[in-house]
């Protein structure tokens, strides 16, 4: 049980920390959230910067759910048999953590910091 709940966190943290758009706006020198519809998604990104960094966003934000199933491979699933199990489980954290990302303004963060994570 506590592995399935680690693999979650690892999910949840990559899918949070990893924001393809919001990193390729500091490299382009401004916040993408304050240009377009104020959202860092694809869209926006491609509106704002050009295809080629929208293409980069989507193609960086597809590839998370992959890596967070080579880290969990990795660190659990080499001899488990229920391996696929625990890559739908760190996807679900990916997909929470992109949906709900660690920011500044995050409830979650101020959370964990009362909790003195």
């Amino acid at each position: 049980m506590i592995e399935r709940l680690i693999i979650i966190a690892i999910g949840y943290l990559i899918g949070s920390l990893i924001q393809a758009g919001y990193w390729l706006g500091k490299i382009n020198h401004i916040d993408i959230r304050q240009y377009g519809s104020g959202n860092a998604g694809t869209t926006n990104v491609m509106r704002t910067l050009g295809k080629k960094a929208g293409f980069a966003t989507y193609f960086l934000d597809a590839f998370k759910p992959a890596l967070s199933c080579i880290i969990v491979h990795f660190l659990f699933g080499r001899d488990c048999d229920y391996e696929m199990l625990l890559f739908i489980y760190s996807g679900l954290g990916v997909v929470l953590g992109h949906n709900f990302p660690l920011d500044e303004t995050s409830d979650i963060k101020r959370f964990l910091e009362k909790c003195g994570c």
